[in-house]
């Protein structure tokens, strides 16, 4: 049973184990070496980890990646315009903010 259906039918609440380690040793540093690097969505992903991580023309370059092999990956052109704010580029980042729009209307 899951954790939402225990919950709705008023049962206690299993536990829930603790989520995994990264044992592959997977990270910012290393990531090109992996194997999904011709997917766009590891690619919005580290974009995201090096922004937090303040490397922010890092995170434009895999964005504009993500973008590339996905036009239509509209998190990937919401989170490029977030950058790109941040690098003081309000208009490269309401192109994006524009296109992330077109492409889901409910959502950004």
């Amino acid at each position: 049973m899951t954790v939402f259906a225990a919950i709705i039918r008023g049962n206690s609440v299993p536990e829930i184990p603790p989520r995994p380690r990264n044992e592959s040793g997977m990270n910012a540093h290393n990531f090109n070496r992996g194997t999904a690097i011709n997917q766009p969505a590891p690619h919005g992903n580290l974009g995201y980890v090096l922004e937090e991580e303040g490397k922010l023309a890092e995170a434009v370059a895999e964005f504009q990646r993500a973008i590339q092999l996905d036009p239509k990956m509209a998190p990937a052109h919401n989170d490029l315009g977030h950058v790109l704010e941040k690098q003081g580029k309000p208009k490269e980042a309401a192109v994006e903010f524009t296109r992330a729009h077109e492409l889901q209307p409910n959502r950004f």
